[in-house]
């Protein structure tokens, strides 16, 4: 059993850092690929507000609230 928590656990390491991250601006937050697919219904005018609120939801579920909590600032920046 606990080999394969450390399993799953290497697998998730190495997922993140090989996601690719669009190039940000200095002060940015980034956008990351592969959080999932966790959807809310919202209205928003931009697609690249969408994205950063679906990247806010992916984290909020995996439990990353400071991350959450950026991205759902930079969509509502956007």
């Amino acid at each position: 059993m606990k080999r394969a928590w450390r399993t799953m656990a290497l697998l998730v390491l190495v997922m993140l850092m090989a996601a690719p991250l669009r190039a940000a601006e200095p002060g940015r937050e980034p956008l990351y690929e592969g959080l999932g697919s966790y959807k809310r219904k919202v209205t928003v005018r931009s697609a690249e507000a969408r994205r950063y609120f679906d990247q806010g939801l992916g984290f909020l579920y995996g439990f990353n609230l400071a991350a959450a909590r950026r991205a759902f600032a930079e969509a509502a920046r956007i």
